[in-house]
């Protein structure tokens, strides 16, 4: 009985230890809200088809056209400039293959985007561009421990009048934001990660099971739609209701489960307003 009762006792104790370490923030719900009525173009309203690239500025001007909100991705160059751009390094957009971190602007700046005549932008040009006209998602591309970016981005937002929210994989980013601008709407990114990515397995488990979220205490989760039945995700969903981006979405089917399923929409290859993808 003792040894029956002591496994209860520690069953309990975890279950509570998971649900307090999961739990995110809730006292951004109200201005959430807006932000959920958007359809998100993935690295704005690309097509290589049109000559527009991922993460240009064309394709950020299409998708403000459209009316649609933007998801970008943002990297510090080695001498401090924000870019716009997703990966880490350049080869599969550019050919020519450089790491971000340790590139200077002047080099990458060169660079073209995808064979066209498009260059890498700078996140003030792209603010610019936009203007205001549609919310902005913009992801913070830390893929190490130096959390310089988080502070640069926030002092050339604060100059900036129109909507966005932040979000990243990297949960140390949604800690100092937490910590340094509490005013701002923050999101965990996650997803199953794949083998061979450098970063530790204990990492990816708990980033994963969204266990880090007591470090960033996220106001949403922005989770990749075809692993969102992990255990962690599920539970933030039905205890805690907790607003979700679902990415990527390229399909009429995965659309219409991402709104069966009380999800924003963050796309590409596909219109959201068309009529194949209604529900």
């Amino acid at each position: 009985m003792f040894w029956l009762v002591l496994i209860l006792l520690i069953a309990a104790a975890a279950c509570i230890f998971i649900l307090w370490a999961i739990c995110p923030a809730f006292d951004k719900r109200s201005r959430m809200k807006p932000f959920q009525n958007f359809h998100y173009a993935h690295r704005g309203l690309w097509d290589l088809k049109r000559g527009i690239p991922e993460n240009s500025l064309p394709a950020f001007q299409a998708a403000a056209d459209a009316g649609y909100a933007i998801e970008l991705d943002v990297h510090l160059t080695s001498d401090g400039r924000m870019i716009v751009f997703h990966d880490d390094t350049t080869g599969r957009i550019c050919g020519e293959n450089y790491n971000i971190e340790r590139t200077d602007w002047q080099t990458l700046s060169a660079l073209h985007l995808s064979g066209t005549t498009e260059r890498i932008p700078l996140l003030s040009d792209v603010l610019t561009e936009v203007a205001g006209r549609v919310p902005l998602l913009i992801e913070l591309k830390l893929p190490h421990s130096d959390l310089s970016l988080c502070p640069a981005v926030m002092e050339l937002l604060d100059s900036y009048r129109g909507p966005y929210l932040i979000e990243s994989f990297n949960t140390f980013g949604l800690r100092w934001l937490k910590k340094h601008r509490p005013d701002v709407i923050r999101g965990q990114l996650s997803t199953r990660f794949p083998r061979g990515l450098n970063v530790p397995g204990p990492v990816k488990w708990l980033t994963t099971m969204l266990l880090v979220n007591a470090l960033g205490r996220p106001h949403f989760i922005a989770y990749n739609l075809k692993y969102s039945h992990t255990p962690g995700f599920l539970m933030m969903r039905r205890i805690f209701r907790t607003p979700v981006f679902f990415w990527t979405i390229r399909t009429p089917e995965q659309y219409r489960e991402c709104r069966e399923r009380g999800g924003t929409a963050i796309f590409e290859r596909i219109r959201p307003d068309d009529h194949s993808c209604s529900i």
